[in-house]
């Protein structure tokens, strides 16, 4: 099974590809771009979840000292502490 982004089959490698020209556009303002790229960089360089690495990232720039989560993957990847 392949992941897609949204209904336009892109395979979801190409979600760090589609953010990189967003955030290139002179056309769009994305919100917190730092942060934004910041997970990219953390996405690409490892196993982790686009969506869990956002997550981290905001917590993290927002003073969050560690963001807990119920997702063993996220836990190991995206570096979150497990709630168990």
């Amino acid at each position: 099974m392949k992941a897609t982004l949204a209904r336009r089959n892109l395979p979801f490698a190409g979600c760090g590809w589609v953010l990189d020209v967003l955030l290139r556009s002179p056309q769009l303002m994305v919100d917190r771009a730092d942060q934004v790229v910041r997970a990219l960089q953390v996405y690409r360089a490892g196993n982790a979840d686009l969506a869990d690495c956002l997550i981290e990232h905001m917590a993290n720039a927002a003073g969050c000292g560690r963001t807990m989560t119920f997702d063993v993957g996220a836990a190991k990847t995206a570096g979150m502490e497990l709630l168990v």
